[in-house]
């Protein structure tokens, strides 16, 4: 099956994509894919490890989480669960059961004055849980990436944790990285 290539090194430059355009939505649609996205839940919760240690709030400490499904050409790929402080999300969009216009990088920088400065990703290969299985519609024995996003802000804060789960067989990830 043809994959969809993911571009972790220039997908987040809102100035190489048409405005209101999302990176995942930019990158299918140049591809010939068409991508859509569900918001399955938004709630206050406890946040997992991870999570907690790369946003710098303790663990018995609730941020705000958001649950997307998203898909390609009407097939589930990805799940993605972004977290965030209450300072950050409370009283904003972020918080509520709401597709932020234009996206959630776009409102974070355009509505709520935050410099976005740079990502980091962490990438592991895994096995899927019988849940990821399920709601990705993977094939027995197919393998998940686990990407682990920190956004920080222009002093190095970090706004937004992600944890998307991408379906391995559907996905291709380049880089491009500089040499000297």
């Amino acid at each position: 099956p043809r994959r969809l290539q993911r571009y972790g090194s220039t997908r987040h430059l809102r100035s190489r994509r048409a405005p209101s355009t999302l990176p995942m939505g930019a990158e299918a649609s140049a591809q010939g894919f068409q991508r859509t996205s569900q918001l399955v839940d938004v709630s206050s919760v406890a946040p997992p490890a991870v999570v907690s240690e790369k946003l710098g709030v303790p663990q018995d400490e609730t941020v705000v989480f958001r649950n997307y499904l998203l898909m390609v050409d009407g097939e589930p790929v990805q799940t993605a669960r972004s977290y965030f402080t209450h300072r950050t999300a409370d009283g904003t969009l972020l918080a509520e059961t709401v597709k932020p216009p234009g996206g959630t990088h776009a409102y974070l920088s355009d509505e709520l004055g935050v410099t976005l400065a740079e990502a980091v990703e962490e990438l592991v290969a895994r096995m899927p849980t019988p849940q990821e299985t399920t709601t990705l519609r993977l094939v027995p024995g197919t393998p998940v990436v686990e990407l682990v996003r920190t956004i920080y802000d222009d002093n190095n804060n970090p706004v937004e944790v992600t944890v998307f789960v991408i379906a391995a067989d559907r996905h291709s990830f380049v880089y491009t990285v500089p040499m000297d």
